[in-house]
């Protein structure tokens, strides 16, 4: 039988382990105490006008109870000085200024939470409908040059018939990073129901939209697990791309619909391709 050779770890491995431990509970303690926070605000967020004054009175009688406590306490020692009175007047309110702070962090968290839940596409990270149109309103009539582009998976429901719905949904994920990627920041994109997709492209003349519709629509290659067997599957997936250039004073539900419909002829043609308002572009597939 083999004697099991145990090798001490050296101080530093040992010092930074405890480290991280501390760090470990530290972000669990914070997690924690989010939680109570938020059990806090749940309590004392009143649910009328009622319930706002009786729980401004409860919080201005703790105060004052607190305040005429701690008062009686010290009534020795702040005699002594105006700075000790001072002293202790802070150490009074701060409990309370912290209380109202701490509440006031927790309803900004929850407030930005629920903001990006109702902007965001989960399964993509992308604006939702409602988000992308909100935003491409706002830069439609800018004055800069335009572009809007209708975005659909080719074949999408054969990929869930054969793959299953959830390498679909993986497929959605992967092209929703390819949209991210491959656009400006200055340009909008989000994800509009289904496997279709919207994109402002903004500041933009022909050949560059020419150029980032290209880049669009490269064949993505997917791999994902079977839950059968737990293989790798792969399989590609194309887009085809309807696409309008906007002038001057045109409306976005219009340019949608022109865009929708340069979709629509775009699969008619043979999928994997953009067709613009007034031109082709067919890509191969790679």
């Amino acid at each position: 039988m083999f004697n099991r050779i145990i090798h001490p770890q050296p101080f530093k491995a040992k010092r930074y382990a405890g480290i991280n431990e501390t760090f470990e509970i530290l972000a669990y303690l914070s997690g924690k105490w989010e939680i109570v926070l938020e059990k806090i605000v749940d309590w004392v967020a009143p649910r009328s006008r009622f319930g706002a004054f009786l729980n401004a009175a409860i919080l201005v009688g703790c105060f004052t109870a607190v305040d005429y406590l701690i008062s009686g306490l010290a009534s020795g020692f702040t005699a002594r000085s105006e700075l000790a009175s001072v002293l202790v007047t802070y150490l009074i309110g701060a409990p309370f200024g912290l209380f109202v702070m701490a509440i006031m962090i927790v309803q900004r968290q929850l407030k930005d939470r629920l903001q990006y839940m109702s902007e965001t596409d989960p399964l993509t990270g992308l604006p939702n409908r409602a988000a992308f149109f909100e935003k491409a309103n706002l830069t439609i009539n800018n004055g800069k040059p335009h572009a809007i582009l209708m975005v659909d998976i080719d074949n999408f429901k054969a990929i869930n018939d054969t793959y299953g719905h959830y390498a679909g949904d993986l497929a959605l994920a992967q092209i929703g990073k390819h949209l991210h990627r491959t656009l400006r920041s200055e340009d909008i994109v989000g994800r509009i129901g289904g496997e279709e997709f919207a994109v402002l492209l903004n500041n933009v003349e022909l050949p560059a939209i020419a150029e980032l519709t290209s880049k669009i629509c490269d064949t993505i290659t997917i791999q994902s697990r079977r839950a059968s067997d737990h293989q790798i599957q792969s399989f590609k997936v194309t887009m085809s791309i309807g696409s309008v250039i906007a002038s001057p004073g045109q409306k976005l539900v219009d340019l949608m619909r022109f865009a929708d419909e340069a979709l629509y002829q775009a699969k008619a043609n043979g999928r994997n391709r953009v067709i613009f308002h007034e031109f082709e572009c067919t890509k191969k597939t790679a």
